[in-house]
């Protein structure tokens, strides 16, 4: 039988717009994020800047609609793979459930308004954080200057 070490790793449990059948576990302490939500964040950019370039204007000056449709069907997969690569597996799931990331609400995609309320969430959480770190260090250091 396996050993179990229990520690606080800060996983948080935020609900997604009061449903709780949609929890996504995250430690919003975790520096890490940061760096996957920037990188998520340029690739988004690229990705929706590049859609345009890619569909095919017919004489009639409509896109063909088989090509919107795998353009948009390839979008959402790649979109759900990085935002899980930023928490898990699965995260997309709970955040968007079957809508498209790219869906529109409110003037912005879907994605967008989370990540929007995500690092607003977040913020307080870095904050204290990195204030409590620099405590820390500063009284390690004086620890080790009386030495």
């Amino acid at each position: 039988m396996a050993m179990n070490i229990n520690f606080d790793d800060g996983i948080q449990e935020i609900t997604i717009n009061n449903d709780n059948n949609r929890i996504l576990r995250v430690n919003v302490r975790d520096i890490g994020i940061l760096d996957r939500v920037q990188r998520v964040a340029d690739n988004f950019q690229e990705k929706i800047k590049t859609l345009g370039e890619e569909l095919t204007i017919t004489s009639d000056g409509e896109a063909a609609v088989p090509e919107i449709a795998e353009a948009v069907r390839r979008m959402n997969q790649e979109m759900r793979t990085e935002f899980d690569s930023i928490f898990y597996d699965g995260a997309s799931e709970i955040v968007f459930g079957k809508q498209n990331p790219l869906s529109m609400s409110n003037g912005n995609t879907i994605f967008n308004n989370f990540m929007t309320a995500f690092a607003e969430y977040i913020k307080p959480f870095i904050e204290k954080e990195t204030k409590t770190m620099q405590k820390n260090i500063e009284k390690y250091r004086k620890a080790y200057k009386k030495k």
